[in-house]
């Protein structure tokens, strides 16, 4: 590269250039040689020694080389030197100056800061007028990726640039004699026409596209997808479908392979196209189905925003597969029969579930398969969930198989390791494949791979691999997850297949994930917030920020009432009620009729009492809690609507009843904020005592909080019910071992204690123990209130401090308390 253009260098530059050229050489050994030549140029008088365009030219490429500074006065002196010299520009200068932009990568900062003269894009137009199509192809590619990374942020040279170029690109192709084979050509190269630099030669790529004939259509459209997934020429391939649609010219035959392109290219499929393939299902293989349908599957989780087929198209689909499976179905269940199986698996998941069962869920002996029949299976129960142990054990025993191609051996490793039992390594080998593989044993970083797998593959391997412990598996893991193929899509799919799952590797794997999933968060459904959602809340992760997030995303997509739901459990888990509460559940309010009574007393479990008043201001609110059968709700649910029915006094002595006759909740299965609710509405010994008999397991897990409005519960009741003092008393008892119950608190309590004369020695005197802790003596009176506590709890006298002259604030702060 130094020493192609040494014979276009002037006699003044050529030294300066050796030296510079040197130091560059040199640095690959030591780093500090760049230094030097940095400090080289800063003191070269370059007025006196650049004096042709070659030789500004080299220099630019020399202040990528060393990273010299950008604000710079060789950089202010270039772009003056460009502008007087362009006229010089030349095409071998072009392929110079476009291979010195590929070697410096994306760093073209210096470039966009000199070469953003008018003259020299006049020079350049000019230049290229004569250039073959390959040549401004090459010539084009480092400004596609200069552009591409910096987006929005591209200053004006790149794209002006890149439109100069598509701009001749569409002359060429307007005045070629072989419009067809220059289209092949571009559709082989794959530039990004969807760019806006590239919208001159679209719009002429698209008005010639429209004049082919049906077979160059589809040639066309096979060259497009090629290229990875989402192309990035999807408009190109809704322009081929669209022709070929309005001229008839698709025949049953080739019907299958246009669809399967055409979702290939990541564009929505027409309905006339599906409405060919139904005329002809009858004879369409299994094989050549699934292969639609798994373009079809790999198209979703490229770009979850779009809908490929329409809800009609899948209609007739599913129902011509489930005509085939019905023709397919005997006793034996060959490999047809459960080829179609699987392709229904697509459509209903309850239904090839059925399928499944229906052959396999009574076998009491192991089913013999092939290696292949086995990956299949595996196949039919991933998409469906459901693992039969009689097939799972049948699977195992082709493990070690070399039948298997990737795709088959990926499956059959996520179904051996869904149990938790480490699969063989010669399986995760042939899972991870020869890449994958090398990812582990190489330095390489994995950012830069792309595994050549379908999007639901690679999903299905990376939650495969989470299902065990493993350390090697792990690190392939690791590098896995920073491929290219990991689209949002993608990862919300790895969380579906993990959402059982409890080794570590897992939890891992789930909250690397679904970090992704909240910066795409604009792109998923209402459903599929939610989910993301009930992850963070099982891994416990308590991000407000990423919670408010989703929830304003989720008001968005106006969800359904069981994705508020959702989102309230979630919110209610991270203790962030407050977020949720901010999410207008109002508009989902309309699916009332659909909505069962538990998942509407979860939203109220969710909401504080104003936010709860406002949902009850609803009357068709009010109408299912009034008319919910109370036999047939949970016992936390019973405790919540106590609280909620306050103020209907006939349906609250029924709740107050049936909570008499219902056996206690588990300790984890009630609200504690629901009980202490509970106890501030009742009015009455028996609800008191109702509400204490189906809580009896609360008080392990109150806090100090829910201890005193307790207290303020107690002072307001006429009479205190024994078995309320008891449940109180459990609570005590554990927060002052636990030293979680201030003495202050204590002191108030030990207050109440005696006030009620409630006979509990060991409550009583760990409440005079722990009130007489207090740093600061009480007032008087209360002191002598812990004076005859400790007498009736027989607490020696020499615990309790005399009491001492106070501060005005600490007599102030003890009264507040109190």
């Amino acid at each position: 590269m130094f020493y192609s253009r040494l014979f276009l260098l002037s006699a003044l530059w050529r030294p300066h250039s050796e030296q510079i050229k040197f130091w560059i050489a040199a640095s690959a050994k030591d780093a500090e040689m760049l230094s030097l030549a940095r400090i080289y140029l800063r003191d070269l008088d370059l007025s006196n020694v650049v004096v042709t365009l070659e030789d500004g030219l080299e220099l630019a490429d020399f202040i990528s080389k060393v990273k010299y500074p950008q604000e710079s006065r060789a950089i202010s002196f270039l772009a003056k030197h460009f502008e007087a010299t362009c006229s010089e520009l030349t095409t071998q200068n072009l392929r110079q100056l476009s291979a010195d932009m590929r070697l410096a990568g994306g760093d073209l900062d210096h470039y966009e800061a000199t070469l953003g003269s008018s003259s020299f894009f006049a020079a350049f137009s000019r230049c290229i007028h004569s250039s073959e199509r390959a040549e401004l192809v090459q010539l084009a590619l480092p400004f596609c990726k200069f552009v591409n990374q910096r987006g929005s942020q591209t200053k004006l040279v790149a794209s002006h640039l890149l439109q100069i170029v598509a701009n001749e690109l569409a002359r060429q192709l307007n005045e070629s004699g072989n419009k067809a084979e220059f289209l092949d050509f571009l559709a082989k190269q794959n530039l990004p026409l969807a760019a806006e630099q590239w919208e001159v030669l679209k719009r002429a790529v698209f008005a010639q596209t429209a004049l082919l004939d049906a077979a160059t259509l589809q040639s066309l459209l096979g060259l497009i997808v090629t290229h990875q997934v989402p192309s990035p020429n999807s408009a190109w391939g809704s322009v081929i479908q669209e022709t070929l649609v309005n001229t008839e010219s698709i025949s049953k035959a080739n019907a299958c392979s246009v669809v399967t392109n055409v979702l290939r290219c990541n564009c929505p499929v027409a309905n006339s196209l599906i409405d060919l393939l139904v005329e002809d299902f009858q004879e369409l293989s299994a094989n050549a189905f699934l292969f639609i349908l798994t373009a079809w599957q790999d198209a979703k989780l490229s770009s979850c925003e779009l809908e490929f087929f329409s809800s009609s198209s899948i209609i007739s689909l599913e129902a011509c597969t489930e005509k085939r499976l019905g023709r397919f179905l005997n006793p034996s269940f060959s490999d047809d029969s459960l080829l179609w199986v699987y392709c229904l698996s697509f459509f209903s998941v309850k239904k090839a579930a059925f399928f499944l069962k229906l052959r396999y869920a009574d076998s009491q002996k192991t089913p013999k398969a092939s290696a292949k029949a086995a990956a299949l299976l595996c196949k039919v129960m991933i998409n469906t969930n459901e693992f039969l142990p009689v097939v799972v054990h049948s699977v195992r025993a082709h493990a070690k198989s070399d039948l298997l191609d990737q795709e088959e051996s990926i499956a059959v490793l996520h179904v051996c390791q869904k149990t938790g039992e480490r699969a063989p390594q010669e399986l995760v080998k042939r899972a991870a494949g020869r890449l994958g593989w090398r990812l582990v044993t190489s330095h390489s970083q994995g950012g830069a791979a792309n595994l050549a797998l379908s999007s639901n593959s690679f999903a299905v391997l990376l939650a495969g691999l989470s299902f065990v412990d493993d350390e090697e598996q792990l690190t392939l893991l690791k590098r896995l997850l920073q491929v290219q193929q990991l689209t949002p899509a993608v990862a919300m799919t790895v969380l579906r297949y993990t959402r059982d799952a409890t080794s570590r590797t897992c939890q891992f794997t789930r909250a690397k994930i679904v970090k992704k999933l909240i910066e795409a968060a604009h792109k998923f459904t209402a459903e599929e917030l939610s989910f993301t959602m009930t992850v963070l809340a099982e891994l416990k992760i308590r991000d407000a920020a990423a919670i408010e997030h989703l929830l304003r995303e989720l008001e968005i997509k106006k969800p359904s009432f069981k994705d508020v739901v959702a989102a309230g459990k979630a919110a209610k888990t991270l203790r962030l009620n407050s977020a949720f509460e901010q999410l207008n559940v109002v508009s989902s309010l309309h699916e009332l009729s659909d909505i069962i009574p538990a998942d509407l007393l979860t939203i109220l479990r969710c909401c504080r009492m104003e936010r709860r008043r406002d949902l009850l201001s609803f009357e068709k609110v009010r109408t299912i809690l009034n008319t919910v059968d109370i036999n047939e709700i949970k016992t936390s649910d019973l405790v919540l609507l106590f609280s909620v029915c306050a103020s209907n006094v006939e349906r609250r002595d029924s709740i107050s009843k049936a909570m008499t006759v219902r056996d206690p909740v588990m300790r984890h299965d009630i609200d504690l904020d629901d009980v202490i609710d509970a106890f501030e509405c009742a009015v009455s010994a028996p609800e008191i005592e109702g509400i204490c008999k189906i809580c009896t397991n609360a008080p392990q897990d109150l806090s100090e909080q829910h201890l005193m409005r307790l207290l303020r519960c107690a002072q307001r009741y006429s009479t205190t019910p024994n078995r309320f003092c008891r449940f109180v008393g459990k609570s005590i008892l554990v927060l002052v071992s636990n030293g979680r119950l201030s003495p202050n608190n204590a002191l108030l309590w030990t207050k109440f204690y005696w006030d009620h004369q409630i006979k509990d020695d060991s409550v009583g005197k760990c409440l005079v123990l722990r009130a007489a802790d207090l740093k600061t003596s009480p007032p008087p009176d209360l002191h002598k209130t812990l004076q005859k506590a400790a007498k009736l709890y027989g607490v020696e006298k020499k615990s309790i401090k005399n009491p001492s002259r106070q501060s005005s604030k600490a007599k102030r702060i003890i009264w507040e308390t109190s």
